[in-house]
């Protein structure tokens, strides 16, 4: 299925990248806000990238900077990922930012430092766009199985846009071998800001990296002892105020590398950089042996809400208030039927009350959660509201602008790829209008 998938996706790509006519190098692609369907819905179609790039994946999401300008990231899977901001401008409380604009791309970022090797493509960047003092951090991934053919491909670069400069920078053109490391990739970052790094969690073994921005250096933290080579790692990993690293393995898909025992991956693991060890947190369950897969956090209420890939929600407490250390608990599940009947479920967006989450799945189902009393609610279907996103993925965590509103990605499957689609909702205002159709 894996190969099948990649396959389609390197056909599309390769007859999009010689179709489709390159605008001049310093033409800056945009798009207008368009009006859904249903009052409270807008969405903006990311367009082509100057170098040809069609964008008909999304899977970083969106992501959203102190200023209120939301980022998200469009690839094809083979050649190329690009980056684009929705500022706050043209935007007001009754609507969201009115241009999304291209700032860069990762092919063109590398030859600009002449960091591209003939041949090369970027794959994907899978990490949420990761804001940290005036920077968006995208590590791109080029080998996304898990087997041992990462080993091939030179490893990842950091990649980041500078809202000074207002480009897309490679970091890592002047480290050994034009890469940060010499083999893999990421899938989740977090930044702990007090020590200026950024955590990475690696395709396919599972290794945790630390970025010291300042030094511009990456060094190997090492894993827990997996006991295997190969792990699917969560697509959300955490910190605290401390700047202790938290992040899960494991999966129950065989694609995934399943199954997976329970005694290793049931539960949370940590860095500690003051003792520079690996933490078992054996008392933090996870259903299934899943890993978190989505994640917002409220850093000063020290509070942080997951969950897996099947909708079920934990919290994270800096300091539990019946023990006075770190807590976790579980907080329910969306679906009431067995896990392996349950679509995938990628979107998770938390209100900045912290009292609702809002969870979609790939059926379009639009779910409320209510965080104090654990009640779900089934507010909507988007497929079924808006029909022009039907059977799209929809992809993104933790991306809110200033006015309330909730950003995510949609785009087609391999078999029927689409170009990605950013999505805003305004949830108060969406759930009204689908009551009344």
């Amino acid at each position: 299925m894996r190969s099948r998938w990649l396959a389609a996706v390197a056909a599309f790509a390769w007859i999009v990248l010689v179709a489709v006519p390159v605008p001049a190098a310093d033409a800056a692609p945009t798009a207008r806000r368009q009006v859904g369907a249903t009052d409270g819905l807008w969405y903006w179609q990311l367009p082509d990238t100057p170098n040809g790039l069609v964008p008909v994946q999304a899977w970083s999401g969106a992501g959203s900077a102190p200023d209120g300008a939301i980022y998200v990231a469009g690839m094809d899977h083979v050649t190329n990922a690009a980056l684009y901001r929705l500022g706050p401008e043209g935007g007001s409380a009754g609507a969201p930012g009115l241009t999304l604009a291209y700032v860069g791309d990762a092919r063109a970022a590398s030859q600009a430092v002449g960091n591209l090797r003939p041949g090369e493509g970027i794959e994907k960047f899978h990490t949420h766009p990761t804001w940290l003092d005036g920077r968006v951090y995208l590590p791109n991934l080029n080998h996304s199985t898990l087997d041992a053919g990462y080993l091939e491909k030179r490893g990842f670069h950091w990649y980041a846009y500078d809202e000074s400069d207002r480009r897309l920078l490679d970091l890592s053109a002047d480290r050994p071998g034009g890469a940060a490391v010499a083999h893999g990739g990421l899938v989740s970052i977090a930044v702990d800001r007090g020590r200026g790094v950024i955590y990475g969690a690696m395709v396919p073994t599972g290794d945790i990296y630390a970025y010291d921005v300042r030094r511009n250096t990456t060094r190997r933290l090492g894993r827990p002892d997996y006991r295997r080579p190969y792990v699917y790692a969560g697509r959300a990993m955490w910190t605290d105020a401390r700047g202790r690293l938290y992040f899960t393995a494991g999966a129950a898909q065989p694609w995934n590398g399943a199954p997976y025992d329970p005694a290793i991956f049931d539960h949370v693991h940590a860095y500690d950089p003051a003792a520079g060890r690996f933490v078992e947190l054996t008392d933090w369950r996870l259903h299934e042996q899943r890993a978190i897969d989505t994640a917002q956090c409220f850093p000063v209420a020290g509070e942080c809400y997951l969950a897996d890939g099947v909708g079920r929600i934990y919290r994270f407490l800096e300091r539990d208030p019946e023990t006075g250390r770190p807590g976790w608990q579980e907080l329910g599940k969306i679906w009431d039927r067995p896990a392996d009947k349950v679509e995938a479920t990628w979107v998770l967006q938390v209100n900045r009350a912290r009292t609702k989450a809002y969870l979609m799945n790939k059926s379009g189902a639009v779910v409320e959660f209510d965080l104090g009393q654990g009640r779900v609610t089934r507010r909507a279907n988007l497929f079924r509201l808006e029909p022009r996103f039907a059977n799209m993925w929809l992809y993104g965590y933790d991306a809110w602008d200033a006015h309330g509103r909730f950003y995510f990605a949609a785009f087609g499957k391999p078999a029927a790829p689409t170009r990605v689609s950013l999505v805003a909702i305004d949830p108060e205002r969406f759930f009204r209008a689908a009551a009344r159709r």
